[in-house]
């Protein structure tokens, strides 16, 4: 049995950023949507450095066509402090009709560098190939060997805006049995953790009440009781040994792990890195060929000034020398008219 978590009706789109050139020691960035009403996306954590790539992605459903390509993103840029330092905006077609079927998107900052934006709708596939089996379960139907629980597991999930754990697959259900050999399953990695080897997530075993419905995605220890968990991941699991099933910090048994295996796994986020660094190495080429040309500009505007000196400094030297010739045949114009006057005293003398 496996749990649908999103409207199949509605495709999703998954936002990823970063920066280049930032002016900061740190960054966080704040994200919404426009629609009907404006949607809270949320918060990256803060990223130190000026050439950030956030870690945290932002899924949101997305209406095909007109109505979907003109949302509008909205990012609020704060530094390591968490002060709000400027803002940037992106149309959600603006960045789907951008380089192709990449789909990233990079604008300037008022405040400096460069804020780049992706979106895929890319989904991991694959399936969590699994097989547990309990051990020294504790009885939650009394004390003898007359009644025994009824163990089935459960994978959950963490859901950060309710806080509560969210059922994501159920096993069968063994009964009178406190050593159950749950069947090999298969789990849609997609459903379970979106395809995130590492997202923490929750093996349960609930001792089955049958005078209760039982609603996986409402799966309360009020509905069944809890026999004990343990917090794991895909790739803990994948590890393989047994998981200590605590309740209350007292030990209910342990759970072994048969089988572990990832079946036709593909992760989209391999494709998602390279295209954010190639966009990373593109921007920051940009940026320092930005700064080699405003150089160059001004060292041609120098060089500039410096020939007009120059020229300037050589009229004047040219003005000068002309000033000297003419002072100096006005001189000579004197001599010869003081030698002159000097001979005709002599004439007269004698």
């Amino acid at each position: 049995q496996k749990a649908k978590t999103a409207n199949d009706s509605m495709p999703s789109l998954t936002l990823y950023l970063a920066g280049r050139g930032l002016p900061y020691a740190g960054t966080s960035l704040k994200v919404k949507i426009s629609g009907e009403a404006d949607l809270e996306l949320g918060e990256t954590g803060v990223v130190e450095g000026s050439d950030p790539t956030y870690a945290k992605s932002f899924p949101f459903e997305y209406e095909e066509g007109e109505a979907g390509e003109s949302r509008r993103i909205s990012i609020d840029v704060l530094n390591e402090n968490g002060s709000w330092q400027c803002s940037r905006s992106f149309l959600v077609g603006e960045i789907l009709e951008s380089n192709g079927k990449c789909h990233v998107e990079a604008k300037k900052l008022s405040s400096g560098g460069v804020l780049i934006a992706h979106l895929s709708s890319a989904v991991a596939s694959g399936s969590l190939k699994l097989q547990l089996s309990g051990r020294g379960l504790k009885n939650m139907d009394g004390v003898g060997i007359l009644r025994k629980s009824d163990p089935f597991f459960a994978l959950m999930v963490l859901n950060d805006e309710t806080g509560n754990w969210d059922g994501k697959y159920r096993s069968d259900t063994i009964k009178n049995d406190l050593n159950p050999d749950w069947d090999e399953c298969n789990v849609n990695l997609a459903l379970l953790c979106e395809g995130k080897l590492d997202q923490r997530l929750r093996v349960v075993v609930f001792d089955e009440d049958d005078k209760k419905k039982i609603n996986l995605l409402k799966l309360r220890p009020e509905q069944n009781e809890v026999m004990g968990y343990d917090e794991t991941s895909v790739n803990q699991l994948l590890e393989g040994g047994d998981m200590a099933m605590l309740l209350r910090g007292k030990d209910h048994g342990h759970v072994k792990i048969g089988t572990a295996e990832l079946v036709d796994y593909v992760d989209p986020m391999e494709n998602v890195n390279a295209i954010m660094e190639t966009a990373g190495k593109v921007e920051g080429a940009k940026l320092a060929a930005a700064v080699t040309e405003e150089d160059l500009k001004k060292a041609q505007e120098d060089l500039e000034a410096k020939i007009q000196a120059l020229a300037e400094a050589q009229a004047a030297a040219d003005e000068a020398e002309a000033t000297l010739q003419a002072a100096q045949g006005a001189a000579a114009a004197a001599k010869e008219t003081c030698d002159e006057v000097v001979g005709l005293f002599e004439a007269l003398e004698l």
